[in-house]
């Protein structure tokens, strides 16, 4: 959205603050020369979405009120209120809507839809399908994908981009926090804890490592969806581990060897420098369309261990990563990682370059610009 803005095209955001209590309703904030509008969201209707529905009549009076003065509306989920109401307000005036599928669409996780979900699909969100365009990230997510409600035509490929290593250097040089107290290795995973990221896969891959070397950390970045977290706990608690609720300004302070740490959402310059202290990244997701938090993590010269489910086929094809597909692979894999530097620096260093020579922030903005005029102009 950054390198968009940057192409004199106007972006504005509006959203909810669910799980950003701090934010206060109908608020406005700039990120990036962005600007983003906050609303308080209600819990009506969670029960479409176990990790909230996201309801919000300000929201969607925002959305009515802005709506003529804007080209083209862009949602990036697809069970949320604030999805319907764009689907409605770019219907009625009839102008375009793209969607992204963000791994939500593979008939691995449609063919799981609880009943609940399964009702909501065909009164909404089979609907909202249709009209809109779909953005796919890459070609093999669009063929996996494809069905009669989303048709070749309508569907439009735009990877994702990242360009933190350009701010790698000043954030970390200026950063105010400490490097981390451990005498292990340490495995971080960036994103929301929610059921599809494959964090139960996870921590049972760590429980196997951790009873190899029980100094290694386990770190877990993200907000809380839905209370997942409450699940992810128990789990750990039964396979009798140890976890901490540490936030990223306490980290440096305490001692979290042989560990799993939740340190909440966390911003940018705090995801940079953490990426900074780790080993190794690792991914392990059920389904996924194309995770920005992996690229970031090859674009910090880190090594990834991924599952098949992360979709991203150039790991193995190109040497960037390893890919499993069982708890055991990924224990294998992470243990080669910390066995052999050789091979941790190597693969870390082909990932970076990798990233450098294909997802420039700036290039993929130019595509998605072009492929978003011309859905306007048709």
């Amino acid at each position: 959205m950054e390198n968009l803005n940057s192409l004199d095209c106007d972006v504005k955001i509006i959203t909810t603050n669910k799980g950003c209590k701090e934010i206060k309703s109908k608020s406005t904030r700039f990120i990036d020369n962005i600007e983003i509008t906050y609303h308080n969201s209600s819990k009506l209707f969670d029960i479409f979405n176990e990790t909230g529905w996201h309801f919000s009549l300000s929201l969607l009076r925002q959305i009515i009120k802005e709506g003529p003065k804007q080209d083209i509306f862009y949602c990036r989920a697809i069970w949320n209120f604030p999805t319907l109401a764009a689907y409605i307000v770019a219907r009625v005036l009839n102008k375009p809507l793209i969607v992204a599928a963000t791994g939500k669409l593979y008939p691995i996780i449609l063919n799981k839809m609880s009943f609940k979900k399964r009702i909501y699909w065909n009164l909404f969100v089979k609907r909202i399908l249709k009209y809109s365009f779909i953005h796919f990230t890459s070609e093999k997510e669009k063929k996996s994908c494809l069905s009669s409600y989303i048709i070749e035509d309508k569907s439009i490929i735009i990877k994702t981009s990242t360009n933190i290593s350009s701010k790698a250097n000043d954030v970390i040089k200026n950063f105010s926090l400490k490097k981390i107290k451990s005498n292990g290795k340490k495995i971080l995973f960036l994103g929301r804890l929610h059921p599809i990221k494959g964090l139960e896969i996870l921590i049972k891959t760590y429980n196997k490592i951790f009873c190899t070397l029980p100094n290694t950390t386990l770190i877990l970045s993200g907000p809380d969806e839905g209370e997942y977290k409450k699940k992810l706990i128990k789990l750990i608690n039964d396979l009798e581990m140890n976890y901490a609720d540490i936030p990223l300004s306490e980290i440096s302070k305490n001692n979290i060897d042989g560990k799993i740490v939740f340190t909440g959402m966390i911003n940018e310059d705090e995801k940079i420098w953490l990426l900074s202290q780790i080993d190794v990244y690792c991914h392990l997701s059920i389904s996924e369309g194309f995770s920005n938090s992996i690229i970031e993590a090859m674009s910090m010269k880190k090594p990834v261990v991924i599952s098949d489910g992360c979709n991203f086929d150039e790991v193995s094809e190109k040497n960037l990563g390893l890919i499993g597909k069982q708890i055991d692979e990924h224990t294998s894999n992470i243990l080669t990682l910390f066995k052999d530097e050789d091979l941790s620096n190597s693969l870390g260093q082909n990932g970076f370059d990798y990233i450098e020579a294909n997802f420039s922030g700036l290039n993929i903005a130019r595509d998605a610009s072009n492929k978003i005029s011309e859905i306007i102009r048709e």
